[in-house]
């Protein structure tokens, strides 16, 4: 049985998803699982900056590879983690997924 509140994945669509999973905070105030909510938690690693209003590219920032904190912050205009490369308009589903399911 599904988390109250936490909706599946396949529920959102792309645009959904790049400009909102992991960016909004969780309101969901019953304890449930991170990892199937499209929401963000505190010290989630998976938490995003939105792009709304932070305006970075689909790189990752050098600083954040190596050191694991970036001195501009949401300032840096790099991605600062795999979502936030991952679910990038400029990577997210712009390749075939080879693990989907033939129709």
């Amino acid at each position: 049985m599904a988390d109250a509140g936490v909706l599946p994945r396949h529920v959102y669509t792309a645009n959904e998803m790049i400009s909102g999973y992991k960016v909004i905070d969780c309101r969901i105030r019953q304890q449930h699982d991170w990892s199937t909510c499209f929401y963000a938690h505190p010290q989630e690693r998976a938490r995003r900056r939105s792009l709304l209003r932070h305006s970075y590219a689909a790189v990752l920032c050098p600083d954040m590879v190596s050191s694991g904190s970036c001195r501009l912050g949401d300032a840096c205009d790099k991605s600062h983690s795999v979502f936030e490369l991952w679910l990038h308009p400029d990577k997210y589903c712009t390749r075939m997924c080879y693990d989907a399911p033939l129709l």
